[in-house]
């Protein structure tokens, strides 16, 4: 991460602009590793290509290689993986973690507490980011509970209000643990992020 400590501070008749530090960097090892596969297609397979194989096959790869690579990237998230800070991607101390609505995952209770402790999450600096959820992931077993949560209705009562209606509801196959879903922020400043359970 970057980010910026600019704090303005009153200047006199006169007076001296102080230098304000303004970059910090917060450093993430990456280790690039090749993944492939290799087909090997002979001569009589390709002259009794009956079944027309051959032009499947870029269709094949091109789904097997979406899949690898979503199961990875979702592989990280979903295990909580280690941050540069040493500590887990969802951690208490990183303020994207929600937990102790204890009715079921999905209700009004669980979600004020993940978008509230999205709103806490600050910079690497200590500034307020002020992170507003857009998207909640959920797993297919959850789905539907999710839309009948967030639909927009216009209630009788006060106590029907429905508070998650500014959220987009939206499935995940690799979200398997139907006791946990996740907040998504929309904006690349602030890509916030937060797993309730």
């Amino acid at each position: 991460k970057v980010d910026g400590a600019v704090t303005f501070e009153e200047i006199g008749e006169n007076g001296e602009y102080k230098q304000s530090r303004i970059l910090s960097n917060e450093k993430a090892t990456i280790q690039l590793t090749t993944f492939g596969r290799m087909f090997q297609l002979g001569r009589k397979s390709i002259i009794n290509d009956d079944k027309r194989v051959l032009q499947e096959l870029p269709r094949m790869i091109a789904m097997g290689y979406r899949q690898f690579q979503s199961k990875k990237a979702w592989a990280l998230i979903t295990g909580n993986a280690k941050t540069p800070d040493g500590k887990d991607l969802f951690h208490a101390d990183h303020k994207n973690l929600g937990t102790g609505a204890k009715a079921s995952v999905i209700n009004d209770a669980a979600l004020t507490v993940a978008s509230t402790a999205m709103s806490r999450q600050k910079s690497p600096e200590g500034n307020e980011l002020d992170i507003t959820p857009r998207f909640l992931l959920c797993p297919p077993e959850l789905i539907v509970s999710a839309k009948k949560l967030l639909k927009g209705i216009y209630p009788a009562v006060v106590k029907d209000v429905n508070l998650g209606y500014y959220l987009y509801p939206i499935k995940n196959v690799y979200l398997t643990d139907t006791k946990a879903g996740y907040l998504v922020a929309d904006h690349l400043l602030s890509p916030g992020y937060a797993r309730f359970d």
